[in-house]
């Protein structure tokens, strides 16, 4: 059996002994292997083009370091190897088909990483310098417009993950549920829309809707924190796939009061930033499972409004879209689709108004411009009708307004005649007229002569000219 090689393929196995050579030639052109797949041989892994910078973070599961890819940068997640569970289902979730969305962190790749005894486990993504949420609301302050941006995007992301979606072929994508909605888990872009990240918990739903069992039984995970009541005091419907989604929409009810907090508007401020933190008035920093489920569950607590929210409209319709998502009744909740369309539709309506506004004020404008128009006519109007009335005319020689002239032209010539040239006396000197009383010398061929003033004086406009 030959086989044929260009030469970038055959030259890394130089220095090789024959047999070894041949063995990789033969598993080169193979598609057999170990059940991952083609065997197919490498000159470089992801993790060898990238050049790793500083760690940007640390979660439950390990690190972020920031790092550089083909010129562009990227957020390395690196997993310790007892994480190894948790690293291959955030794979195999980034890697579903058809699950590329703005409001979806961008998947570049991932790797296995030797480090001699050990091996570090990479999932390679799109960087964005303004971090998560967390991170961005602990810095700034923002708009309600802002606000929409931020969490209508989030919400999008959040609705494309709940449903499913037919490919135009055989392919299609899968329904999810994150189980980690936190405002650490949100990326903030650099257009101030939101990217839903970190999916090592995120669960497909199976077909005909059943959770297995090993997930069914151990369903309590997640930021503590952020679990909704249901799973607090362990009533939830572990087997049914809705459960989970309607617990996503809790937690993210949780984030929309985070990023309102923040929010400064009109009369209404924004909560200091150590502050934004849900249910940190009646817990600690780190609360245990038993004081989350007093406050949220025994107490039925929710984290509170300021009471300068009461008089801002806008505002008014965010929180009734929260107190709905963070009920303690699952099912009274919004699914997240409903929750993007709730969003949506205030925007499009604010959007709808301030253009109705826009068009009021233009409007308002011109009638004011033609009511000036208006008045400007009849006050040159009144000014030539003075200067031809010999009992208004002022003392000394006639002085007209540009306006004032062109509304005499109009008079004298109609509406419609061709504005007159003004032109200055020194001009008409250097031109060779000169006026004197009533009287005009004209220059001709034959030289200088005197002619008498040819105006009509029946003419009442020009009588008194």
């Amino acid at each position: 059996m030959s086989t044929t090689l260009d030469r970038d393929k055959t030259a890394c196995l130089d220095g090789l002994p024959p047999g070894t050579r041949s063995m990789l030639l033969v598993l080169e052109e193979s598609d057999s292997g170990s059940g991952f797949g083609s065997t197919k041989l490498h000159v470089a892994t992801i993790s060898k083009q990238i050049r790793l910078g500083s760690k940007i973070g640390a979660g439950r599961f390990g690190t972020v370091s920031r790092g550089t890819f083909k010129g562009e940068a990227v957020a390395v997640k690196i997993f310790r190897d007892a994480d190894l569970l948790s690293f291959d289902n955030e794979r195999e979730i980034f890697e579903t088909r058809m699950l590329r969305h703005p409001q979806i962190l961008r998947f570049i790749g991932s790797d296995r990483v030797d480090k001699g005894l050990l091996h570090e486990l990479w999932i390679v993504t799109e960087y964005h310098p303004l971090g998560s949420l967390h991170d961005f609301l602990l810095e700034n302050v923002i708009t309600i417009d802002i606000f929409n941006s931020l969490i209508t995007s989030a919400a999008k992301g959040l609705a494309f993950l709940h449903d499913g979606y037919d490919g135009t072929t055989n392919s299609c994508k899968p329904q999810f549920v994150h189980r980690d909605v936190k405002s650490r888990n949100i990326m903030v872009k650099e257009d101030l829309t939101c990217a839903i990240g970190d999916l090592g918990l995120a669960i497909v739903k199976p077909p005909g809707g059943t959770i297995p069992q090993h997930i069914a039984e151990k369903y309590k995970c997640g930021t503590v924190r952020y679990l909704a009541p249901e799973i607090l005091n362990s009533t939830m419907s572990s087997y049914e796939f809705e459960s989970y989604q309607r617990a996503d929409v809790y937690s993210f009810s949780l984030v929309m009061w985070e990023t309102l907090c923040r929010v400064e508007e009109g009369e209404v401020k924004a909560r200091s930033a150590e502050r934004v933190i849900p249910y940190i008035e009646w817990t600690e920093r780190d609360p245990t499972d038993e004081q989350m489920t007093d406050v949220v569950c025994t107490r039925n607590l929710r984290p509170p409004e300021n009471p300068q929210w009461d008089g801002n409209k806008k505002i008014q319709y965010v929180t009734e879209i929260i107190q709905s998502c963070w009920s303690a009744n699952p099912t009274a909740r919004y699914t997240a689709f409903q929750l993007k369309t709730r969003l949506d539709y205030k925007i499009s309506e604010e959007e709808e108004d301030n253009k109705e506004q826009l068009q009021q004020q233009e409007q308002l404008v011109q009638v004011q411009d033609d009511y000036e128009d208006e008045d400007e006519d009849e006050e040159v109007d009144a000014e030539v009708d003075a200067q031809f009335d010999p009992n208004k005319r002022l003392p000394g020689p006639r002085r007209f307004s540009m306006a004032g002239i062109k509304q005499l032209q109009k008079r004298i010539f109609g509406a419609q005649s061709r504005d007159i040239e003004m032109v200055p006396l020194a001009g008409m000197a250097s031109r060779g007229n000169a006026k004197v009383h009533d009287q005009e010398q004209l220059e001709t061929k034959n030289g200088t002569r005197t002619i008498e003033n040819t105006k009509d004086p029946k003419d009442p406009l020009l009588r008194n000219l």
